[in-house]
């Protein structure tokens, strides 16, 4: 007795699959951009504004998409261009005269560490948005997401 057993619709469904990473990543990109242009707006709003440079150079570079068949990537850049970014973010040492501290003591500047901490908040604020897409393709998502 022999038995045989046919399934129609795997090439179809293998298709689809192959189809799945580039299609996440396209949903994701639009999460990723509009989540890098909060982050930037928020930076600029908490940049401290002399002459307003500093805010100025804030800018989220293009998102793009890539990878293979099996494996695409959203990402999107905010960047600080600004050459003087770091003594903001990172503050200064103290400065002396030649004399010694106790003669020419001209300070030292705190860093106001905005940057990181709004990038990671809104990559935190990413997982949920990257598992209500995942969901929303019918996968089961566990976990803190």
């Amino acid at each position: 007795m022999k038995t045989k057993l046919t399934i129609k619709g795997v090439k179809a469904e293998q298709q689809n699959l192959l189809q799945l990473p580039d299609q996440l990543a396209t949903e994701a990109l639009a999460v990723v951009n509009s989540k890098a242009q909060e982050a930037a707006k928020e930076i600029r709003r908490a940049y401290p504004r002399r002459t307003g440079n500093l805010r100025r150079s804030v800018a989220v570079e293009k998102g793009k998409k890539s990878g293979t068949k099996r494996l695409a990537v959203a990402t999107s850049t905010v960047v600080v261009k600004s050459p003087l970014a770091h003594l903001i973010e990172d503050g200064t040492v103290a400065r002396h005269t030649s004399w010694g501290p106790e003669y020419g003591n001209r300070g030292m500047m705190y860093g106001l560490h905005i940057f990181w901490p709004v990038i990671l908040r809104m990559n935190r604020e990413l997982q949920p948005a990257y598992a209500a897409i995942l969901r929303a393709k019918k996968f089961v998502v566990t976990g803190s997401a």
